[in-house]
């Protein structure tokens, strides 16, 4: 079976429960589209669980995306000596981020050691900007949110990050067409379960299998 979740911000009850709602095996997949970390103090367990199984495929939001940034800006400037300060831009960026919920990722990452600091900014790295899948019915486009400039029915490997990631998905629209967009949910939607079916479009808070 193939699910999806999207929208964790570091809460790791709401993600075991997930798993255990649908008794995630090791057979099935998993796609988390987004927004794993913040907002909660559990960001990083998330990650370092979803990095030790195979069958979890995480795709980029704005909150991973900002983490991406801001830790690996980090480790760049500290890892030869933890007491160097930061740069001006990086302490403002840090600043930012903590404003929009990134202070419980912060403090889990810096309790990490070096091996596990760079391995989750790693597999962030590596996060897709989007996922592609078919089922016997209907055909699926995964991904966090839509560029705001995007074309109907182009190719999301046209677009950066940034592009994708600064869009709202508008939920009268046939994106593209014959396959079905599939994005995380408005951030009002973070504290309940919540799925919105419009024209083309699933939006999800919430663990949806497909």
């Amino acid at each position: 079976m193939k699910y999806v979740i999207a929208n964790l911000y570091g809460d790791w009850e709401r993600y075991t429960s997930v798993l255990k709602g649908i008794n995630f095996k090791k057979e099935d997949i998993l796609f988390v589209l987004g927004d794993i970390v913040d907002g909660g103090n559990k960001g990083i367990e998330i990650l370092k669980d979803m990095m030790l199984r195979e069958n979890v495929y995480p795709v980029l939001g704005d909150h991973d995306y900002i983490a991406y940034e801001v830790l690996s800006g980090i480790w760049d400037e500290t890892m030869e000596d933890i007491t160097a300060p930061l740069s001006n831009d990086l302490a403002e960026r840090c600043r930012e981020w903590s404003e929009r919920g990134g202070e419980g990722t912060l403090d889990g990452f810096a309790k990490l050691s070096d091996e596990d600091k760079e391995a989750v900014i790693e597999y962030l790295e590596e996060f897709a900007l989007f996922e592609e899948i078919e089922t016997e019915d209907i055909d699926y486009v995964l991904c966090h949110s839509a560029p705001e400039s995007f074309m109907t029915d182009d190719d999301l490997g046209n677009y950066s990050a940034r592009d994708i990631l600064s869009g709202n998905v508008d939920y009268e629209r046939d994106y593209f067409f014959g396959r079905v967009l599939v994005s995380a949910g408005e951030e009002d939607f973070k504290n309940e379960c919540h799925v919105v079916i419009g024209e083309g479009v699933y939006c999800l808070d919430t663990g949806e299998f497909i």
